[in-house]
């Protein structure tokens, strides 16, 4: 279930098409310009950025002359504070286009803005529901706000967990930027869980894996973890090996 959280968001735009050569610009098309907001220096970043561009040429191929503008190209430093900063510095850019807040925090910060000046897609979003996103029939309700979201809710995902391995107590290893931009996150989980009869308990994790390892009540039975790409990869390894 972990792989299945950690790696789902990654996929979203790698399972637009088929594999592609990078493709020429065209000056006689209409040009656009895109940004994109990422949460915080991290080792893939290019990989996901190299993916972006490929997708998004091979869908436009023929109708824009889309541009990825190196300054238009912004990394946050692992807050929602960060993230908002970057999401209003292009939101206010006429030169740019459409936003791609790219990661958990961006996708959540752009979520949460008031009037939404131009199009822009949050493509990690992880649980609707708990995190307030706007929702109405199938679609945000919002002007110019476009996001992808996990088909299943963190309940669905620890109904079927309990299939399996059955528990009372669970610990939520979250950012910790998350969990703080969320005031009310514990009475939107009590609602989501209601008539489960599960206690829990949110981990934040900000750079430390130990440091959040030694936060989780003794008495935990089961854990879910949330994706944790502010965290390097040995530091990664070290929080799921000490959850075993």
């Amino acid at each position: 279930m972990l792989d299945r959280v950690f790696i789902a968001p990654l996929l979203v735009l790698a399972l637009i098409g088929s594999p592609l050569a990078a493709l020429a610009q065209d000056p006689t098309l209409p040009r656009f310009d895109i940004g994109i907001v990422v949460d915080g220096p991290w080792e893939r970043n290019d990989e996901v950025r190299d993916l972006t561009r490929k997708e998004i040429l091979a869908l436009t191929e023929g109708e824009f002359d889309v541009r990825f503008p190196d300054e238009y190209y912004l990394t946050g430093d692992w807050t929602v504070e960060g993230a908002i900063r970057n999401l209003g510095t292009l939101l206010a850019d006429p030169e740019v286009d459409l936003v791609i807040a790219w990661g958990v925090l961006s996708s959540h910060s752009i979520c949460c803005l008031v009037g939404v000046t131009k199009p822009v897609i949050a493509p990690v979003v992880l649980d609707v529901r708990l995190q307030g996103v706007p929702y109405q029939d199938g679609v945000s309700g919002v002007p110019n706000l476009n996001y992808v979201a996990l088909p299943d809710t963190s309940a669905d995902e620890i109904n079927r967990f309990r299939e399996v391995f059955p528990f009372d107590k669970i610990a939520f290893i979250a950012n910790a930027a998350i969990v703080e931009a969320i005031p009310d996150l514990d009475r939107r989980t009590e609602l989501a869980l209601a008539g489960t009869g599960l206690e829990f308990d949110y981990i934040p994790v900000r750079f430390d894996a130990e440091e959040a390892l030694k936060a989780i009540p003794p008495d935990t039975e089961a854990v879910f973890m949330y994706p944790q790409v502010q965290l390097p990869l040995s530091e990664q390894l070290k929080l799921v090996e000490g959850c075993l």
